[in-house]
């Protein structure tokens, strides 16, 4: 999670976040060999209240464009008050947005299914786009080389490389 302030932000600027985010911790599921089913995306606003919201996938994942594709729909449901998009983030502000993952599974255990997914881009079941499995252990890789800021989305314009690491060890942290 990120602590943002009490500066007004906007929609973009959080989806930058969560996709920054979302592409640190997928990264430590990837290298903890952990897959994941559920993701919480929490958002706080200036008046310190908090809300979250979560989806639950059919098939576990760890690949980052299924990740950050759930986490900036869920995102959306959170800052897209009643009167209409972003409504909620403009009357409110931002303080926080963070997100989880739970529900963690290692890749032996996944119960093997049919891929009879919907290849539509907007299909929003998890499914990721073919190729992102390879991506993602090209940039692991560079990663683990030359270290955390070597390689980036171009959309974070540097702002996601050398995101600074948890304070504190968590469960994928540990080897099983």
């Amino acid at each position: 999670q990120r602590a943002r302030g009490h500066r007004r932000r906007t929609v973009d600027e959080l989806r930058l976040e969560i996709l920054a985010l979302t592409e640190k911790v997928a990264g430590r599921l990837r290298r903890a060999e952990r897959l994941t089913r559920t993701v919480t995306v929490r958002y706080r606003d200036a008046s310190m209240t908090g809300s979250t919201r979560s989806r639950t996938l059919s098939e576990p994942t760890d690949q980052t464009a299924s990740l950050t594709g759930i986490a900036v729909d869920l995102l959306r449901d959170l800052v897209d008050g009643p009167e209409g998009p972003g409504s909620a983030l403009a009357r409110n502000g931002c303080s926080l947005v963070g997100i989880t993952f739970s529900n963690l599974c290692r890749p032996d255990a996944v119960q093997l299914s049919l891929d009879l997914a919907d290849t539509d881009p907007s299909n929003r079941s998890g499914a990721a786009p073919p190729g992102s499995a390879d991506l993602d252990e090209a940039v692991d890789a560079i990663r683990d080389r030359f270290g955390g800021a070597a390689v980036g989305r171009a959309s974070l314009g540097g702002r996601g490389q050398g995101l600074p690491t948890l304070p504190r060890p968590t469960a994928l942290d540990h080897e099983p």
